[in-house]
């Protein structure tokens, strides 16, 4: 059986940092079409979807004919006056998985997590 690789996504305006948390490696990009706008960080799921798919890709290409499972965990790096609406929390999750995460959660602290409390964040129990 294949382990699912933990990926700790850092989400900005039209922008992403990613890290694969098994070996490290990271990237950012930055979005060609914005996905965002002044009101809502991901204003175009479909954009942002495929972006996020593409960018994903990137760093975990597919291997033979199987995309590998994903471990992602989500963490918007924005300023957002109230946190973090349930229909946003949704949005992220719902992307997760259509890019191939298996596990998907969103972590909604407000400083960065190091790569050890990244991959906390994705081993903890649903309370």
């Amino acid at each position: 059986m294949f382990k699912a690789i933990p990926i700790y996504i850092k989400l900005y305006m039209n922008k992403v940092e990613i890290i694969r948390l098994d070996d490290r490696n990271s990237l950012t990009r930055k979005a060609t079409e914005r996905f965002s706008n002044q009101r809502l960080l991901v204003a175009d799921y479909s954009k942002f979807e495929h972006f996020m798919r593409s960018t994903l890709n990137e760093l975990v290409p597919k291997t033979f004919i199987f995309q590998p499972s994903l471990k992602l965990l989500f963490q918007v790096m924005e300023d957002l006056e109230g946190g973090l609406s349930s229909v946003e929390k949704r949005v992220l999750m719902d992307s997760g998985e259509h890019a191939g995460g298996k596990v998907v959660k969103v972590y909604e602290g407000r400083y960065e997590l190091s790569v050890d409390q990244a991959i906390d964040e994705l081993n903890k129990k649903k309370n």
